[in-house]
């Protein structure tokens, strides 16, 4: 055994020798390594081109670089950075955003949350929420941030700023809609949320009641419940109560939860504004039940109400864009082919 030894050690020796050398150290940690010693580039091109491959490359590791792109750089590298880091966040950077929402110019680190959608800075939102409330400027993007993070806990400030003689009405309803907005199937609230909302719900109905913008007629039945948006529909929908238009609109947007569009329009066809339930049928992506409104002939812009109706359902049958025929004989044509179609 003991002659054997220095041939093992010899193997050893070899194996050790064999192995794979250390990877090379790529280009782009040797950037983020620039960036974080503060090294001076040699050129604008050179320091474009080394964001550009950062921006491209980075991983979580490169985090901190990036982090310091978006304070130290000018506005394009910055949003940038925003770009390639949004992904890379986690919960380790909540101190540094902490900081970043506390300094002096803000605006950064909102739209990097707003472009993360990093719903683990929500209680940094809410902490901060009055300071970022405070000015006009950064209160613009602030509700933005704050109400795509869904940030309830910063309701009082919103309600508060919207005191304030610079306040931006519509920027705060839009704000406060995303915060409470309740889907059709939406669970119960607890208690302290639930009193929360019906203080936000009292605030928006009050303001769209009276003076109605699309931004507080948005809040309004985003807000609602479903049963509450029932009530408020039987009640109005067949009244020319001044929100009636703004209410309508709101079903349009973007993200708006499909189930209370399709309620909202279809009872809204039974309005006596004929120039409205005009543009439902129109205009309206929902699937809904437009029957009865083939023996409604009222006037509306450019034909009547049942001319749109036909309209409708001979699209929805062929699967195409709705088109109303140009001249008056075509459109009744159109219309008495769909009510001998009607279902009995």
């Amino acid at each position: 055994m003991t002659a054997m030894r220095p041939l093992f050690a010899l193997a050893l020796l070899a194996a050790g020798c064999s192995s794979a050398p250390p990877a090379p150290r790529e280009r782009v940690d040797e950037i983020a390594d620039a960036i974080r010693a503060g090294r001076a580039w040699e050129s604008d091109a050179a320091r474009d081109d080394a964001l550009k491959h950062l921006f491209e490359k980075a991983q979580r590791r490169h985090a901190d670089a990036l982090f310091l792109v978006v304070e130290r750089e000018g506005a394009a590298h910055s949003f940038a950075a925003i770009s390639a880091l949004a992904p890379l966040l986690a919960a380790d950077d909540l101190p540094r955003l902490d900081a970043m929402l506390a300094s002096k110019d803000p605006n950064r680190a909102l739209v990097l949350l707003r472009v993360a959608r990093f719903a683990a800075a929500s209680p940094l939102l809410a902490k901060h929420a009055k300071r970022l409330l405070s000015g006009r400027e950064i209160a613009k993007v602030a509700l933005g941030t704050i109400g795509t993070l869904r940030a309830r806990a910063a309701t009082d400030a919103i309600l508060e700023y919207l005191d304030a003689d610079f306040a931006d009405e519509d920027d705060a309803f839009k704000a406060l809609g995303r915060l409470w907005e309740q889907k059709t199937d939406a669970p119960a609230l607890a208690r302290e949320d639930e009193h929360a909302r019906l203080k936000v719900l009292l605030l928006v109905h009050g303001v769209a009641m009276k003076a109605p913008s699309l931004a507080s007629c948005g809040a309004l039945v985003r807000v609602m419940t479903a049963a509450e948006l029932d009530e408020f529909l039987a009640k109005h929908a067949t009244d020319r109560f001044p929100a009636r238009g703004a209410v309508t609109d709101a079903c349009f947007e973007r993200g708006f939860d499909p189930r209370k569009g399709a309620r909202v329009h279809q009872a809204l066809l039974a309005s006596p504004d004929a120039d409205l339930v005009a543009l439902i049928l129109w205009t309206s992506p929902y699937k809904l039940d437009v029957w009865n409104r083939l023996d409604d002939d009222r006037a509306a812009k450019q034909a009547r109400v049942c001319d749109y109706a036909a309209a409708r359902l001979e699209a929805d049958a062929a699967q195409k864009a709705i088109e109303l025929p140009a001249d008056a004989a075509a459109r009744e044509k159109l219309v008495a082919k769909w009510r001998d179609k009607r279902p009995h």
